[in-house]
């Protein structure tokens, strides 16, 4: 699956990012989780360029890109228990915000995850 362009939305800090995801989390489609995911991928790959991240950074990224496609593979391929993938997809979600924090990211530039 490929990221298109990706508009850049507000994020508030501050807020617990890990008890949110997981009240959202069960309420909406595991399809719609893992869009979310990615779009969330072409956005910090866009801050890391942006923001100019070093070295650490930029590895910490590709690791994360890594377990985002195997996610992106399991799920493709329909062979997969729909709570353990999305127990995979929260803490992914939180290394890239993670990262966003690290880069210094403008509010303004974080990614909003619904």
């Amino acid at each position: 699956m490929s990221v298109g362009s990706i508009p850049v939305q507000a994020h508030e800090s501050g807020v617990d990012h890990h008890g949110l995801t997981n009240a959202w989390l069960s309420w909406g489609g595991l399809d719609k989780e893992i869009n979310h995911l990615n779009r969330m991928v072409g956005q910090v790959r866009w801050q890391v360029k942006r923001y100019h991240g070093g070295a650490s950074i930029r590895r910490d990224f590709e690791q994360v890109r890594r377990d985002v496609d195997r996610v992106n593979g399991i799920h493709g391929r329909g062979d997969y228990d729909r709570r353990e993938l999305r127990r995979e997809i929260e803490p992914l979600h939180g290394r890239l915000h993670d990262l966003e924090v690290r880069l210094r990211v403008r509010q303004s530039d974080y990614y909003h995850w619904r």
